[in-house]
């Protein structure tokens, strides 16, 4: 049976339901294609529960367990791991909780947790038992953007004002509270790195950091964008003039990101509070009411951690955004963030003097720039890589311009030009 896979599980769903409970049966069945999952196992979980009263109901949950494979660091997965399951159960209790001190409890942008565990030990070890089980948003309605279609201007202002209560709530918390965010944020929403493979680290790697994996001997072998990059920005009239400057704004970019891979960001930046790391349209999803969406939920927090929400912001953009609304309203929806960011900051009555618009738009420009490969990687061989074909991190090839996605290119063009009107090359 599927269900066995997670060992004890009838334990786990007593203690969200109550021990007078009788679990009747169990189904289990995978969520995510095979090579699709990175990190953890995610499985459809339908359990029939009879009350002490002998009614039934079905219950749907999500459950989430370690991926161990034979060519991938299962200890980084474990620790990977266990950072969501402290997210679950501490940093989003906090934050749930500051928000309403300050009669923010309606901005909850979460999903529920059913239960948790670290091991079969009753410890605080993580080991493959690390199970989590959480509401089955989809159950109610809750579904994943197309990502070869990605938001229109309504979607992404759903999507930017609940990342401004993502970002200024704990923020504010961390203004007011600083011990508190330390101990239950800051501590907890890091990436462990073993420093074995930071130093195998291509310069070349996806940025924030990659997932882990790679060829037999564990490096990471991306693909290097130059040549590709190149090929699409000679495709254009505007472009193919500033060619020359790609191969070195690249290369400049890969060695600061090789600088700053696993550097902490220090936290008592104006702008450095929790992000999550790996902001586009998979990680969340959203409830639509007569073709529009009107509720949205973040999903996936194993790459949380403390940095200047810039990066969740400019990353969100240009990956998840479509092309025509990032022509005709970047500017606008930045704003439209900023606005929302200040709004949840002043219920939280915190001076909004250091966050002003002047202020946010300057850390904006080094922004873009340093998030450039990041989106670029995700653009070309992620988000518009070929439906059913197995693609991302592990399975990342050298691609032509004629292979490439049209949009995953008018992207690209649209962004190198952004950088070079505005002389941020």
């Amino acid at each position: 049976m599927e269900s066995e896979k997670i060992k004890n599980l009838d334990e786990l769903i007593k203690k969200y339901h109550g021990e007078d409970v009788q679990i009747v049966d169990k189904k289990m069945t995978n969520l995510t294609a095979p090579g699709e999952n990175y990190l953890s196992d995610i499985f459809k979980l339908d359990v029939t529960i009879k009350n002490k009263n002998g009614n039934e109901s079905i219950e749907h949950y999500v459950a989430k367990s370690v991926l161990i494979k034979p060519d991938m660091p299962s200890d980084m997965n474990v620790e990977i791991f266990k950072n969501e399951i402290l997210f679950y159960t501490t940093v989003i209790p906090t934050i749930r909780q500051f928000a309403k001190e300050h009669g923010l409890q309606d901005k909850d942008v979460f999903p529920e947790l059913i239960a948790a565990r670290m091991n079969l030990d009753h410890t605080d070890k993580t080991d493959e038992n690390a199970v989590l089980i959480l509401e089955n948003l989809a159950e109610k309605g809750y579904k994943n953007a197309d990502r070869h279609k990605s938001f229109d201007l309504d979607g992404a202002k759903l999507i930017l004002s609940d990342l401004a209560i993502f970002h200024a709530i704990p923020l504010a918390l961390k203004i007011q509270k600083p011990k508190l965010f330390e101990e239950n944020i800051a501590k907890i929403c890091k990436l462990p790195i073993p420093p074995n493979k930071r130093d195998e680290m291509s310069p070349s790697s996806p940025p924030n950091p990659p997932p882990p994996g790679g060829d037999k001997d564990g490096k990471m072998k991306p693909p290097n964008l130059v040549p590709l990059l190149t090929e699409v920005a000679k495709e254009d009239i505007f472009c193919r003039n500033h060619v020359d400057k790609l191969e070195k704004f690249i290369t400049d970019m890969e060695k600061k990101m090789l600088e700053e891979f696993g550097a902490k960001t220090d936290p008592s930046l104006p702008f450095a509070t929790l992000c999550h790391n790996d902001m586009w349209l998979n990680n969340t999803m959203q409830l639509s009411e007569q073709e529009k969406f009107v509720k949205n939920k973040f999903v996936d927090f194993q790459m949380c951690n403390v940095s200047e929400l810039f990066s969740d912001l400019i990353f969100f953009l240009f990956s998840s955004v479509d092309l025509i609304t990032l022509e005709n309203h970047l500017d606008y929806l930045i704003m439209f963030y900023h606005e929302c960011f200040i709004k949840i900051l002043e219920k939280c009555k915190c001076d909004v003097a250091p966050y002003a618009y002047n202020k946010f738009m300057m850390k904006i420009k080094d922004a873009i720039p340093s998030k450039f490969l990041h989106i670029m990687v995700m653009n070309f061989f992620i988000i518009y890589a070929k439906k059913g074909v197995m693609g991302g991190p592990f399975n990342m090839k050298e691609l032509t311009s004629s292979e490439s996605h049209p949009i995953a290119k008018k992207k690209f063009l649209f962004l190198f030009r952004k950088l070079i009107e505005n002389e941020w090359i």
